[in-house]
């Protein structure tokens, strides 16, 4: 008999057999479960760190200034993340980013994702740094070098900058007008409002704005104010979430709604003209109204630029906000506002300055108000123009989509204004036209000047005193490579200086010497650090024209006890000065002393041997003769009468008068 078998096993392994692929697949599946339950959220960070990181939205800059920076940017997956930047490509300082996982109402990608923000610190002005982004080791944007470029600070007063408005739909208008003020090139950009239509919400924000100025974000600094359509989402909270603005309100409910900033000489005022404005008070010490007050007490820069949505001086059928009449143009026109750049109304208009809603002028105080809503967001239509224009209207049209470029040139601001075609709407010609001049007050220029005089320095002093007189012609190098020449009145002066460290070099003219400057010293050179906006004066120079003293020594020949003709001169007579310097009379018996510093002196003479002293020009028998001089001065017949000591003279002597020449 053959080896009986359980049925029931060999069943079993018929089946097993017959299914083998199955069996595999679920014995795998048994130890993946078995796997995730025993190592859980890291293996499942580890599964997801295999996969590359997907970048949803590109880095974006905010709070840009003078010594700091937020760079943000959002990924699918999470991880360690971390900006790197250096001035050069070795991208040796690196600073961590917070790391934050949000779940928005949105479609996909947008709707769950990692935010990263990166703050870097303690950066220098003007300056070109490159960064690049990682999350969990990888390099994300790395189709472009990522650089920006920091504020400049105060002591740049000359810049400009693109005005946006009304952007809100990634379209074919939106990126004519954008590709216009990229062309152009612009040092930050301003977008004053509903630049995510319709509804302001999530998608809005990806779709119409960060896809729509990425190559703009990534470099370039771009304020936002909060326009009507952001508040169509639940009073804006997708705007407020995506964005990192100034937290500045009075009120928390208010904070990144108004806020102000500063770039060069200009300090500039974000206003929040939806429900900030209508919740102005007067019963009210924290509202909008009470912090822009507080905000233009404290602002000490030469410009004052508002932006905001809603305009008030345009003259078109639509309605606006009454309160920015009531409650924000006083405190514009208070505070010496210069301009108030706004948008909401589909169109461009520019006014002269206006006070009192009147036509005034900007010595007067009138405030200039720039409305550009035709950013390219919807067609221009439905906002007609009032007829006549009122005459505070300098230039208005609402034709096609444009931006306006603003530049700040020390004391004077222009202006030129481009549609999505390139075609100019307002300006000078094709230059830019100036809106607003005051280029004649103090401090208007950030440029530093420096200025001073050179003199004849008549005692010797090295300051300016009684007698001391300019000096015109005389050669002013400055170590940057200018120089000038002082004119009639002795005045030099360097102008438009960046501020930093010179050295100012005095060039003696001929037959002159110097006798001191400004700092005291007698080298020809004056250092000095510049400021911004400093104008410093009195870098003043002293010159002198080397004095010279001669005189003779005579033997009295005829014994008269007097300088006559019948005196013959003596050589090789010892004459020193108390200034150290010695001499010889010469063959005819003559002495000098010349390139003399400025002062007083004392002439010895050392009687020769075999004579003794008997008279000088003053008078006296003492072989001494004190003498002052001045600049230029040429001191004449200091002369010595000697006589034999053998020979007793006895007599009166006269004294003949010294001349000076």
């Amino acid at each position: 008999m053959g080896t009986r078998r359980n049925p029931n096993s060999l069943d079993l392994l018929s089946s097993l057999s017959r299914h083998r692929p199955y069996f595999i697949r679920l014995l795998y599946l048994l130890v993946a479960v078995f796997l995730i339950g025993q190592l859980g959220e890291p293996l499942i960070r580890w599964i997801r760190a295999a996969e590359p990181v997907q970048l949803i939205r590109y880095p974006y800059l905010q709070q840009l200034s003078s010594d700091a920076v937020t760079i943000v940017w959002t990924t699918t997956e999470s991880g360690p993340s971390e900006a790197r930047y250096s001035t050069d490509l070795s991208f040796g300082n690196v600073v961590p980013a917070t790391s934050t996982f949000k779940s928005v109402s949105a479609t996909a990608p947008y709707n769950d994702y990692y935010e990263h923000v990166a703050i870097l610190p303690n950066l220098t002005p003007g300056t070109l740094y490159n960064y690049a982004i990682y999350t969990q080791g990888d390099e994300l944007a790395t189709d472009n070098q990522l650089h920006f470029r920091t504020n400049p600070g105060s002591d740049d007063c000359t810049f400009n900058f693109a005005m946006l408005g009304d952007t809100g739909v990634n379209g074919p208008r939106a990126q004519h007008v954008r590709d216009q003020a990229l062309a152009r090139g612009f040092d930050f950009a301003i977008n004053v409002g509903d630049l995510a239509y319709d509804q302001g919400n999530y998608d809005d924000l990806e779709i119409d704005f960060f896809n729509l100025y990425q190559d703009i974000l990534w470099g370039r600094m771009m304020w936002t104010a909060i326009g009507n359509h952001e508040y169509n989402t639940n009073s804006g909270a997708p705007y407020l979430d995506v964005f990192h603005l100034p937290q500045q309100a009075l009120r928390l409910v208010d904070q990144e709604r108004y806020y102000s900033f500063d770039y060069g000489n200009a300090h500039f005022i974000v206003l929040d003209t939806n429900d900030p404005v209508w919740n102005i008070s007067s019963g009210s010490l924290d509202d909008m109204a009470d912090w822009l007050e507080a905000d233009l007490i404290a602002n000490d820069s030469f410009w004052t630029i508002v932006m905001m949505h809603h305009p008030w001086y345009v003259s078109d059928n639509n309605t606006h906000p009454t309160p920015i009449h009531t409650q924000l143009v006083p405190l514009f026109e208070a505070y010496n506002v210069d301009i108030v750049l706004t948008g909401h109304d589909h169109l461009y208009q520019r006014t002269f300055p206006i006070k009192a809603d009147a036509l005034s002028t900007v010595a007067d105080g009138g405030v200039v108000y720039v409305t550009n809503g035709e950013g390219g967001g919807k067609a221009v239509v439905g906002f007609k123009f009032t007829n006549p224009a009122p005459n505070w209207s300098a230039s208005r049209s609402n034709n096609s989509a444009s931006y306006t470029h603003i530049y700040v040139d020390n004391g004077v601001m222009s202006l030129i204004t481009i549609d999505e075609n390139g075609n100019i709407i307002d300006a000078a010609g094709t230059d830019p036209i100036v809106i607003i001049d005051r280029s004649n007050e103090p401090d208007a220029s950030c440029q530093a000047n420096v200025s001073g005089m050179v003199y004849e320095d008549d005692n010797g002093d090295g300051a300016v005193s009684v007698g001391d007189t300019p000096l015109a012609g005389v050669q002013i190098n400055l170590s940057d490579g200018q120089s000038t020449t002082t004119n009639a009145n002795g005045f030099y002066q360097f102008t438009n200086l960046t501020p930093g460290n010179y050295t100012i070099v005095e060039i003696d003219p001929s037959g002159y010497l110097s006798s001191g400057d400004a700092q005291g010293a007698n080298d020809n050179t004056i250092a000095i650090d510049l400021q911004a906006i400093q104008s410093i004066t009195n870098q003043n120079f002293f010159d002198y024209q080397p004095a010279t003293i001669t005189g003779m020594v005579f033997e009295d020949t005829d014994d008269d006890g007097s300088f006559s003709l019948a005196d013959m001169p003596l050589e090789g007579v010892e004459i020193a000065l108390s200034n150290g310097q010695s001499t010889t009379t010469d063959a005819n018996g003559f002495y000098q002393f010349l390139n003399l510093v400025l002062g007083n002196y004392t002439i010895t003479e050392i009687d020769p041997p075999g004579y003794v002293s008997i008279l000088d020009v003053e008078g006296g028998n003492d072989n001494f003769i004190a003498v002052s001089v001045t600049s230029g001065d040429n001191i004449v017949e200091q002369n010595f009468l000697d006589k034999e000591s053998s020979i007793d003279s006895g007599t009166t002597f006269v004294y003949l008068p010294v001349i000076r020449k």
